[in-house]
């Protein structure tokens, strides 16, 4: 529409402004959204041909348009206009050579009677109220567009003349049945969206382009086999659980199914030209035969929706990272051999959940057992905090955790990890042991042990309990809050959890050897000598206990110096003084840079960077420090408790990254209590200061101050034992309570008006605390929508042209699982270990259990190796294949050229001859010309980049930004036998000794003999090839002579 026919901007149109006048050489007036209520000021010119009244006011046809002879193209849309409006139209004789006429949105009860125009080619009368198409019969049957959709109709009828009909719109009715349908020959496009239609029936018609019938109630899909030339299908929104009669729509370009009830992907095989695939929002449970499904339109198909279906969660219903499917392997056998075989583990494979009817595979239930998790952690940090401040920072902080993006991290669904369960351990020990401290309760105690052991079960990570509990405990009896709760809290921890903990296989009896578990036990011995200090002071006089207390402090320091005697052998019989390298690692952050270097390689044990912090507890990290100080007003021994782990947890995710983890739980309780206590002050001050609400507040706040004295008083006896007690007073106790707390209310009231603050700042606070939160709200779903819901075994990547999947990693396991056999050994880098083992299921040389080093260490030596020595390592090893991760083609940044000088570094920690110098030019890591001729030889080196040269002619590496040394080269002791789509994993196999040997092979003597020569391995040759001359008589020959 031409800019210059609308009223200024902010002008009245239905007052003074009055529309252009058109001069008498105009053809075509367009009026849209004058608000016009008629037409009197408007000149109507009777050149006319196109008059355009859209988004007006009228209520009744003006006459003089029925004179305009020209005219060709008529618009009513979104009027007034009823039936008795329109009849005058009928007679306008003069607009014979009308050819398209909209009534789109009016209030049309019936068609109207347009007979008299012979020419009309195009005819809307949509969005009304039409109920029936009577009167279509009138119609011209030069028509080639009827649009009539978003009325009543509940027939189609009276379109038989139709013959030239093109397009046929009838979406958003009440029809129920597809008929008379047959006489439009000629008819292209058929919109039936948004009515009844149970079944398909074109009337024969095999023309058709276009159809749309979405939103009906379809359950099948056959009747579309004669349209041949159909292009685009619309069937979304409708209940068909089968794909079928689509193999002969061989045009068919666009294919919409979402939001059926398909469970497969079938029928579809010869649909070359198909470019758009919809299939969301359907209960598709597996991809495995999806490729075999789309193969014959590969070439042209660009457009695949598979959200919200059992197999595509985004990416699809997988493990996440590389780690959980070790986990994954192990459910597998648990839940197929049971607990007692469990102990004993080697290795099996999958089971379906059949026991209880339940259609669930293994993987689902793994795929989904962290979320559930994730909201035990928060019931343990709701029921935590309640212990340590009330109710209210207890839900606050439960709410914090639900969303932090540092637990989120590993307890989205598909992250089946230890951590995801053994964070609620650690939560729910850690509220049992203030439960026990709390109350002094035994049955507390007893599970506050079962639940340390199931974090021994759980994770390695419970060291971090056993270590800092004893800390608070020691801090307890320093500062004098030793009490008897605290031995009950403490004492059956010690015993009991370290027993139950002895009897996990993999702890075993280091519970009581290793360094990590020392503490506990030094703590256990001082906290019996309190109590028994305790016990005699109760018993003895003064004079007696001060002779009592130097008899028992001489014998404890000598019990304490032997038992430390014992404990310093042990630890100085072993390398590490007793330390795990992990502890040590946290302890001292060098140390693993230095002595370890598998564990340094890890990305998960670097120290954080300060972005991390934002990145993983956002505005948490602003409200701890508040929260602590809350836990100071008053200090108790649960609040103290909390503070030493915040402090410990900032410590250690300091030195590793992957402990932030850790810190996430203890910085949603410190900044719940914060929020809680800042809300309390807050509302406060606005009860006090508003109006016909003082006297209830000022009664609150005295209830509150009473009970506040009361509790610090509660928590000063903590000397008696009649604390553990909890007594329910009677109603004649509680009315002298309710007089008590009456009288002192002035002063309690002076005391909190102290803390009242202006109203409008308050009032303002609110606000503010509730931008923060809303702020942490958006950040939290943005960091789990974007940063952790992506699996490593499934990428992606966003550019101009859209979003890109990576599925390489899935492909090549898939065509290891279809294109090796089951005894074949695979050999990659430890980090592909799990998954590999998992889903292609065969046996890989080393794996994410990291504990061998020595293992690992070979295959970085054969990584770093020439081509003939890398070779003899992996055929020693019975190596048939062997996997690299290649991220130069697609960008892909954590590929193992990217590791490489870490598989240097874990070689050369075992295999001297291996040195890291050798492989960098002037100190930098290079892989471009400037590289050193060890690098450009490696077979790491020499499988990454063997005819990459091919892929744009200059190998040019998008990760390093540079091209590579060496481009031209062949291998000589293994071949390429798969290689990804998007090059992102690559596979060769280990040439026989025939295949590399020219001329004539000598025998050896030796089999196979170590680099160093330390060891040589030798075969016994058979009979017939040792034996010369007149072969020694068979055994049976040997009988029958004896005989």
């Amino acid at each position: 529409m031409d800019d210059e026919t609308r009223p200024p901007p902010g002008s009245d149109p239905g007052a003074d402004y009055s529309p252009p006048q058109d001069d008498s050489s105009a053809t075509v007036l367009d009026l849209t959204s004058f608000q016009l209520h008629d037409l009197e000021s408007v000149e109507l010119p009777a050149c006319l041909t196109e008059l355009d009244l859209t988004a007006n006011r009228l209520s009744t046809l003006d006459p003089r348009i029925g004179q305009l002879s020209n005219l060709t193209k008529l618009s009513f849309r979104q009027n007034l206009i009823k039936d008795d409006a329109v009849e005058p139209i009928s007679r306008w004789d003069a607009l014979s050579g009308l050819e398209e006429l909209v009534f789109r949105d009016n209030k049309l009860m019936k068609v109207p009677d347009v007979s008299i125009f012979r020419k009309l080619l195009v005819f809307d009368v949509s969005f009304n109220e039409i109920t029936s198409l009577y009167g279509l019969s009138k119609v011209s049957n030069t028509l080639k567009e009827l649009y009539v959709s978003k009325n009543e109709v509940t027939k189609i009828e009276e379109i038989d003349h139709f013959y030239d009909l093109q397009i046929l719109e009838l979406g958003s009715n009440r029809l129920r049945v597809m008929e008379n349908m047959q006489n439009l020959r000629n008819l292209q496009e058929l919109w039936l969206g948004r009515n009844r239609i149970k079944s398909v029936n074109l009337c024969g018609l095999t023309c058709i382009k276009k159809i749309s019938l979405q939103s009906n109630r379809l359950t099948s899909m056959k009747g579309f086999e004669d349209c041949v030339a159909l292009e685009e299908l619309y069937l979304s929104h409708n209940g068909i659980s089968n794909m079928e009669g689509l193999s002969s729509l061989v045009n068919l370009r666009v294919l919409d199914v979402s939001s059926n009830k398909l469970t497969s992907v079938s029928d579809i095989q010869n649909l070359k030209w198909l470019e758009d695939l919809w299939l969301n929002n359907n209960l598709i449970e597996s991809l495995e035969a999806f490729a075999e499904a789309v193969a014959g339109s590969r070439e042209k198909l660009t457009t695949i929706y598979l959200e919200n279906n059992p197999c595509v969660i985004k990416y699809e219903s997988v493990i996440h990272e590389f780690d959980p499917y070790f986990n994954y392997r192990v459910t597998q056998f648990l839940i197929k051999n049971g607990i007692y075989d469990f102990w004993n583990w080697f290795d099996d494979r999958t089971w379906i959940l059949n026991s209880l009817n339940i259609p669930l595979s293994v993987e689902t239930v793994c795929v989904f057992t962290a979320p559930i998790f994730s909201a035990f952690a928060s019931w343990a940090t709701y029921l935590l905090t309640k212990e340590v401040k009330g109710a209210g920072a207890g839900l606050t902080a439960a709410v914090l955790l639900a969303m932090v993006p540092s637990y989120i991290s590993r307890s989205v669904a598909g992250s089946y990890d230890n951590e995801a369960v053994a964070i609620f351990a650690l939560i729910f020990t850690f509220f049992l042991y203030i439960k026990t401290l709390n109350t002094g309760s035994l049955f507390y105690a007893t599970l506050n042990a079962i639940a340390y052991f199931y974090m021994v079960c759980s994770w390695g990570g419970y060291t971090f309990i056993i270590n800092l509990i004893p800390m608070h405990v020691l801090l307890c009896i320093v500062t004098g809050r030793y009490s008897p709760r605290l031995y009950i809290a403490y004492a059956p921890l010690v015993v009991l959890g370290t027993l139950l903990a002895a009897l996990v296989p993999v702890v075993g009896f280091n519970a009581v050897m290793t360094s990590e578990h020392f503490a506990s036990f030094l703590v256990f011995i001082i906290i019996h000598v309190v109590a028994l200090v305790y016990y005699i002071k109760g018993v003895l006089s003064p004079k007696m206990f001060k002779v009592a207390v130097t008899f028992v402090v001489s014998i404890g320091l000598v019990v304490c110096f032997a038992v430390l005697a014992v404990l310093i052998a042990l630890v100085a019989s072993s390398p590490t003084m007793g330390w795990s390298g992990r502890s040590l690692s946290l302890l001292d952050p060098t140390y693993a840079s230095k002595y370890i270097p598998i564990i340094a390689s890890v990305s998960e044990h670097q120290p954080p960077t300060w972005p991390s912090y934002f990145m993983d507890i956002n505005v948490l990290a602003f409200l701890v420090p508040a929260g602590i100080i809350a836990c100071f007003s008053p200090l108790s021994d649960a609040s103290s408790f909390v503070v030493l782990y915040i402090v410990l947890s900032v410590y250690f995710s300091g030195v590793m990254v992957r402990l932030m983890l850790v810190l996430a739980p203890a910085a949603c309780i410190m900044s719940g209590i914060a929020l809680s206590a800042a809300f309390e002050v807050l509302t406060r001050s606005i009860k006090f200061q508003l109006p016909g609400v003082v006297g209830d507040s000022q009664l609150d706040a005295g209830d509150t101050s009473s009970n506040s004295v009361v509790a610090q008083n509660d928590v000063a006896k903590t000397g008696k034992s009649e604390d553990t007690v909890k007594e329910r007073p009677s109603k004649k106790n509680r009315k002298k309570e309710k007089e008590n707390v009456e009288k002192p209310s002035v002063k309690s009231q002076i005391k909190k008006r102290l803390l009242v603050l202006p109203l409008e700042a308050s009032v303002i606070a609110v606000l503010l605390l509730v931008l923060l939160g809303a702020f942490y709200v958006v950040h939290c779903v943005w960091a789990a929508a974007e940063a952790y819901s992506a699996p490593s075994i499934v990428l992606t990547s966003h550019s101009h042209d859209g979003l890109h999947v990576f599925d390489d990693f899935r492909e090549a396991y898939a065509w290891l699982s279809h294109n090796t056999e089951v005894d074949d050994k695979v050999a990659s880098w430890w980090d592909y270990g799990y998954q590999t083992t998992a889903m292609a299921n065969r046996t890989v040389i080393v794996d994410n259990n990291t504990w061998n080093n020595t293992h690992i260490a070979t295959v970085g030596t054969a990584m770093s190796s020439p081509e003939k020595a890398a070779w003899e390592i992996f055929n020693s090893l019975d190596v048939k294949y062997v996997l690299v991760v290649f991220g130069g083609l697609v960008g892909y940044p954590s590929d193992d050229i990217n590791k490489f000088l870490w598989m240097v570094r874990i070689g050369g920690g075992v295999f001297p001859h291996i040195k890291e110098p050798d492989y960098l030019r002037d100190g930098q890591y290079r892989i471009d010309s400037q590289a050193t001729p060890t690098m450009l030889n490696s077979l790491m080196y020499k499988l990454s980049y063997y005819r990459f040269v091919e892929t744009d002619g200059k190998a040019f590496d998008r990760v390093r930004r540079t091209e590579i040394g060496k481009k031209h080269f062949k291998l000589t002791h293994f071949e390429e036998v798969f290689t990804t789509h998007h090059w992102m994993v690559r596979l060769y196999k280990l040439k026989p000794p025939k295949n590399r040997i020219r001329g004539k092979a000598k025998k050896s003597k030796s089999v196979f003999t170590t680099h160093h020569w330390m060891v040589r391995l030798y075969k016994l040759k058979p009979p017939k090839n040792r034996i010369r001359g007149k072969a020694k008589k068979s055994k049976s020959d040997f009988l029958n002579s004896v005989a």
